[in-house]
């Protein structure tokens, strides 16, 4: 008796039914892939929506960025924006609220109702209407910017996490979309190569991601930053720690965004190597324990200035005592 919920097929039966599936298209590059569920995640105030944006565009209009491919045709996109207010956009992309740059129609942004009141990510209202607004509008492509301000707990839950990605990968199946999640990263280490460690709610969301990409801010220029390759399932991994992706965020003709610049080694875009033992004893008993310096210089050995100039040296939100 066959069964009611699983399909089993000779793998060349798989390979037959696969012909009469569309190729995937390139949306970014061989980043981000037609019908393809893809994270983005950075830090705060690196560039997340800024580039988020710029890809939605570009995708809506049918253009490529430079430096990026595209082989998708234009297509509607159904941006949900939970960052920023409608005048922070304005400002963002005006001459000081003046000569707006014009984005494409297919390009819509969703926003909550003023008067909502709070809803998290476990609610079945929220996918509900997400799934609605993109059948009325006839979009293709879904972009959630940002899925943390829809958690309870930064997604550091794994259950939370996996119920979304869950959720997530039954509507893309469903109505054949291609989406895209923009995630945070919480405090991590400056000297360290951004790894799926990095990011909030990490296990849970990249187990059923088809690619993970992020975003590093370089050392080199303040305006600066690199997109690194994590996880990719429709093509080579070509964008890694020895190839990443240089970029530098700007604005041209009243629009804000990152332009591509070459390729370099992660390493030349990170704070110096990372810590000695001691330091590194030193930073573990700061992080751990309700210690004073004083302690913590007594406890290693050392005086109280090396322990003021390690913590200073790796953690820039570290707290005189």
């Amino acid at each position: 008796m066959a069964s009611s919920i699983f399909q089993v097929r000779t793998a060349n039966e798989c390979i037959r039914d696969a012909r009469n599936i569309p190729i995937p298209q390139m949306l970014f590059d061989e980043l981000w892939f037609e019908r393809e569920v893809t994270i983005l995640f950075a830090d705060s105030n690196i560039g997340k929506t800024i580039l988020s944006l710029q890809i939605a565009q570009s995708i809506a209009s049918g253009k490529p960025i430079e430096g990026f491919g595209l082989s998708a045709p234009s297509q509607g996109v159904l941006y949900c924006d939970f960052e920023m207010s409608d005048k922070q956009f304005h400002k963002r992309y005006s001459d000081d609220y003046q000569d707006e740059f014009e984005f494409h129609d297919h390009l819509k942004i969703l926003k909550f109702q003023q008067n909502l009141a709070d809803i998290n990510i476990s609610d079945k209202t929220f996918f509900r209407e997400i799934k609605k607004e993109v059948i009325a509008h006839r979009c293709k492509v879904l972009v959630i910017d940002n899925i943390t301000f829809l958690s309870r707990d930064a997604l550091e839950s794994a259950k939370e996490a996996n119920d979304l990605m869950k959720v997530l990968k039954q509507l893309k199946s469903e109505l054949a979309l291609s989406i895209l999640i923009i995630a945070h990263t919480p405090k991590r280490a400056p000297y360290k190569p951004i790894s799926l460690k990095d990011m909030a709610g990490s296990s849970g969301l990249s187990r059923f991601a088809d690619a993970v990409i992020c975003i590093g801010k370089s050392i080199s220029n303040p305006n600066q930053i690199y997109i690194k390759q994590l996880k990719v399932r429709s093509a080579e991994f070509q964008y890694g720690e020895d190839n990443v992706i240089l970029m530098t965020i700007k604005k041209v003709n009243n629009f804000l965004g990152a332009y591509f610049q070459g390729y370099d080694h992660e390493r030349n875009h990170l704070k110096s190597a990372g810590p000695t033992e001691l330091e590194q004893e030193i930073l573990d008993l700061h992080s751990g324990n309700e210690m004073s310096r004083r302690e913590i210089a007594q406890r290693v050995g050392c005086d109280k200035m090396k322990v003021q100039r390690t913590l200073q040296k790796y953690q820039d939100d570290a707290v005189s005592t």
